[in-house]
């Protein structure tokens, strides 16, 4: 075996590693060795059972035709984040030998001129691992890897081409399907109904960044062990079906985002008590929000208190049509560190609790947040706080000086509200926006240099030490 990753090597491949000719194991990974991968290396080695190349600097062209004879061959890993290599499977023709269980060729220029799918795929009946993403592949769906592997665990077919419906069989269920992500494609069409009947133990469902439309199956809610669902940035329509929440008790991520949902906000059977990180922006529900876990909740589309029972990482609210103020069931939200509630019509401020220690990034915009900040927001964020955001809100009064003591804080939003006097701010800040205010005075030193908005936000002259 030769395990040399993780490291800096760089420089063509040493011709002493073809001296190796009983080596099983080659694993070059993470590295950052350059030039050509001679194609006398793998006739030479024909012992190999394990080859990872990934991540290094190779050039020039490659051709799987060179690995014909590896007759052991079952783990193949050729992932760049260097697309200068062009790998060739089509010319000449490539008959293995081998049966490899793990394969995976990613962001290469696969048969540069085609794009076309590796074509002695079509005779491998083993793989538990196909990884062929951000290869630019045309064409329909694969689904005959799923077909001929039946016990293939994971699939990813992240950013390419593909283009017409996902289509699946009828009469096939795959048991050890665990990964099946196909999104940043072109895929079009109703989302199967038959997903949970085809793949039941799924525990990642990704089919974000395509051109699917109509609703939502209920059907998704038979995925028990479903953990990560992605459906966002679609055409989907309809409400949210009841069966998708109550089924799915062990999701942790839920992403509907930039879609057309509408109606009720969840179910009020709703059981996500998992969540970690919920995103459902950019849609257009309306109404009563539900409690999870409790009795039908008639808020009329304010925030309810429970929110803060969820163990909620990560939540995004906005463009909806939520109202009312922030509930102090934040408060309980410690694990917190994304909150984006922003283009809604929140008001009458923020709880006065001293729990968000983990907040990182909050993001307030276009609400309807008047009046001077609240004091008690410096104790809220002091340690953590990297973002915020309260642009195009009603609020007045002084740029409070406690902002100073937000040590962390590389991004400042306060603009398109009305804030006056002077700017009492001694930040090592690279993001600001003060525009559209009234505010006046010296400009402090520390904003020398840095951009403040395309308006005017203040006059007077820049102060020095």
């Amino acid at each position: 075996e030769l395990d040399l990753s993780n490291n800096g090597f760089e420089g063509n491949l040493p011709s002493c590693v073809m001296n190796f000719t009983s080596l099983r194991l080659l694993e070059l990974s993470q590295n950052r060795f350059q030039g050509a991968i001679p194609s006398t290396l793998f006739p030479i080695l024909n012992s190999l059972e394990y080859v990872s190349l990934s991540n290094n600097l190779f050039e020039g062209s490659f051709s799987l035709s060179s690995l014909a004879n590896n007759s052991k061959l079952e783990v193949f890993e050729l992932v760049s984040n260097n697309n200068g290599l062009k790998v060739e499977t089509k010319n000449p023709p490539c008959t293995p030998q081998f049966q490899v269980r793990v394969f995976r060729l990613s962001n290469y220029r696969v048969n540069d001129k085609s794009r076309v799918l590796p074509s002695f795929l079509l005779n491998q009946f083993e793989l538990r691992v196909i990884d062929l993403s951000h290869n630019g592949i045309p064409g329909m769906v694969p689904m005959w890897l799923v077909a001929n592997n039946t016990r293939l665990e994971f699939l990813s077919l992240v950013n390419n081409s593909l283009t017409g419906p996902l289509t699946l069989d009828l009469n096939s269920t795959h048991l050890d399907m665990l990964w099946f992500d196909i999104s940043s494609n072109h895929i079009q069409g109703e989302l199967p109904s038959l997903i949970s009947f085809a793949f039941p133990n799924l525990m990642n469902l990704n089919l974000s960044s395509n051109l699917f439309q109509c609703s939502i199956p209920p059907s998704l809610g038979n995925l028990r062990g479903l953990e990560i669902l992605d459906l966002s940035d679609n055409s989907l329509s309809g409400q949210l079906p009841e069966h998708l929440v109550t089924g799915c008790v062990l999701l942790m991520i839920l992403k509907l985002s930039k879609n057309s949902l509408h109606g009720q906000f969840l179910p009020s059977k709703s059981n996500l008590t998992y969540h970690n990180a919920l995103y459902l922006d950019s849609n257009v529900f309306s109404g009563e929000i539900p409690a999870w876990n409790f009795e039908q909740f008639r808020a009329n589309g304010k925030i309810p208190d429970w929110i803060g029972d969820l163990p909620l990482i990560s939540l995004a609210w906005s463009k909806n049509d939520l109202e009312g103020p922030i509930p102090s069931g934040f408060c309980k939200s410690n694990e917190l560190s994304f909150l984006d509630l922003s283009w809604n019509s929140l008001s009458d401020g923020v709880p006065s609790c001293v729990n968000l220690s983990s907040l990182r990034l909050l993001h307030l915009q276009g609400n309807e947040f008047s009046g001077p900040l609240p004091s008690f927001l410096s104790l809220l964020f002091v340690s953590s706080l990297v973002t915020f955001d309260v642009r195009d809100n009603k609020l007045s009064g002084k740029i409070p000086g406690w902002i100073n003591t937000f040590s962390k804080l590389r991004i400042l939003l306060l603009g398109g509200n009305g804030f006056e006097g002077s700017i009492l701010l001694q930040l090592n800040i690279s993001i600001i926006d003060l525009s559209s205010n009234e505010l006046s005075g010296p400009i402090p030193s520390c904003l020398h240099g840095i951009k403040v908005g395309d308006k005017k936000a203040f006059d007077g002259t820049l102060e020095t030490q």
